[in-house]
């Protein structure tokens, strides 16, 4: 009775057997393998009279590339694939078409043709050149940054960025624009323009330069006196001797801060850059009151009217006092009888008499 084992056992056996008979009937059309150079008139069993060796060597590949040559021999078109330089037929007198088989990115010349073979070993030359890229690269090499720093380009729309020396972009040919980046206390040098691609890599340097700087130096304050000065809108502060700004190119107006109890000359004004550093002194004077600094001057004017109170205060009690106490010992009495009335108007003489009415 068949089980299923008996029926695997079976399958297998008949697939072992078609196997074998397959490597035979291979073994059986294919000419046995040969070492060494190929004598000059060595014969093939298949074919009659003596047969030489067709050579086709090649250069331009990389190492282990491979590559294949077809041959249309009388029996038929033979394929010969190597990893080598060297592909190899055995062939009698004649003259035999070819084709070189294709290799990614590369180009062959010739890659069709006819090689005639005449009673020698025969050699055929076959050059293999890259093809050109669809694309190429395009770098923007940059320096003046310092290392690490994060800087970027836009090519054609696109931002492409680089803490290295440099920033690829891969592009067909074409002219692209391009915009450099712009960074903090840097200026760029282009700042933008075009490149154009034609069937080579390109490369455009761009160069960073610090910004020129604006130094305020200060004097006459008091060691670790806060001061300040406002540049362009920016204000920077300090407890030194001196106040730094990178700034581009330009005119820029500043104002220097009120220090307390001091006068800043001068006090504001602008200053011009136009690609070097410039330097402005702040000299800073004590106000002066009564001659004197503030603090002082303000104590002596405050003790000066203090005393002028006193002294007003002293002069008033003591008016007070002597009115309170009477005259002095010794000093003459005052008048104490009754005062003298004034003397009566004179008199005038009597008028005389009217006249009797008649």
């Amino acid at each position: 009775m068949w089980t299923h084992r008996t029926v695997r056992l079976g399958t297998l056996l008949v697939v072992a057997l078609l196997i074998v008979l397959t490597l035979t009937v291979a073994a059986a059309g294919r000419p046995a393998a040969r070492t060494g150079p190929t004598p000059a008139g060595a014969l093939r069993p298949e074919l009659t009279g003596p047969y030489f060796a067709l050579k086709f060597s090649e250069t331009g590949l990389p190492i282990g590339t491979g590559w294949s040559v077809a041959l249309n021999e009388t029996t038929g078109t033979v394929w010969n694939f190597s990893k080598t330089a060297i592909i190899e037929f055995l062939v009698p007198n004649g003259s035999y078409p070819f084709f070189i088989g294709s290799v990614n990115g590369f180009t062959s010349n010739p890659t069709v043709g006819k090689v005639p073979v005449d009673q020698k070993n025969t050699t055929h030359d076959v050059a293999f050149t890259p093809l050109a890229p669809s694309t190429y690269n395009v770098w923007f090499n940059e320096s003046g940054l310092p290392g690490g720093t994060l800087w970027w380009v836009y090519l054609n729309g696109v931002a492409g960025f680089s803490t290295t020396a440099s920033v690829l972009f891969s592009e067909p040919n074409g002219t692209y624009a391009f915009q450099a980046a712009s960074l903090p206390d840097y200026t760029t040098s282009p700042t933008a323009g075009s490149i154009t691609v034609s069937g080579n890599h390109t490369a455009r340097a761009m160069t960073f330069l610090p910004f020129p700087t604006v130094t305020f130096v200060e004097s006459g304050l008091k060691s670790g006196t806060v001061w300040s000065v406002t540049l362009d809108g920016t204000t920077e502060f300090s407890s030194g001797s001196y106040l730094t700004f990178s700034i581009a190119n330009g005119t820029y107006s500043f104002g220097v801060g009120t220090v307390s109890q001091y006068t800043a000359s001068p006090s504001s004004g602008s200053v011009a850059v136009a690609g070097g550093n410039q330097t402005r002194s702040i000299a800073f004077s004590p106000v002066v009151f009564l001659g004197l600094e503030p603090l002082l001057g303000y104590a002596v004017l405050s003790a000066l009217i203090t005393l002028l109170i006193l002294i007003v205060v002293g002069l008033i009690v003591l008016a007070l006092r002597r009115r309170r106490k009477g005259p002095a010992p010794g000093a003459p009495k005052p008048y104490a009888g009754p005062v003298p009335s004034a003397p009566a108007p004179p008199t005038s003489p009597s008028a005389p008499p009217a006249p009797p009415k008649s």
